[in-house]
């Protein structure tokens, strides 16, 4: 086995970070466990005998900035990031979240109903 960690006390659980990787699939998300302020992904080298490239993906919709990471792991390996910390688009992150939750907490039909009586 070996660790992948992200170092970070701004995506909290509340905003769910996972991998995704050449080896695996581009579309296919490895979810990690956050703890210690960072998010930890534990996997096994055999599964990568050729190594990896991955990036973070926050919110299952947005990748990482910064370029793929390159990785050939090894057993008992430790590979921590967040040094210089990651990027996500901010803007995407920020109009994907006002229009969710304006949807979800004004619903237009409820509020006239509301406010015609």
């Amino acid at each position: 086995m070996f660790t992948i960690r992200l170092q970070t006390t701004i995506y909290r659980p509340d905003l769910q970070v996972t991998i995704r990787n050449n080896v695996d699939g581009w579309d296919q998300d490895i979810a990690g466990i956050y703890q210690g302020d960072e998010w930890r992904f534990e996997l096994s080298e055999d599964d990568y005998p050729d190594g990896m490239e991955f990036k973070f993906v926050l919110e299952r919709t947005y990748w990482m900035v910064d370029n793929d990471e390159a990785l050939k792991p090894i057993a008992g390996g430790d590979y921590p990031y967040g040094s210089p910390p990651l990027t996500f688009p901010r803007s995407q992150r920020q109009s994907s979240r006002t229009h969710t939750s304006s949807k979800s907490f004004f619903n237009p039909t409820l509020m006239k109903l509301i406010f015609s009586t």
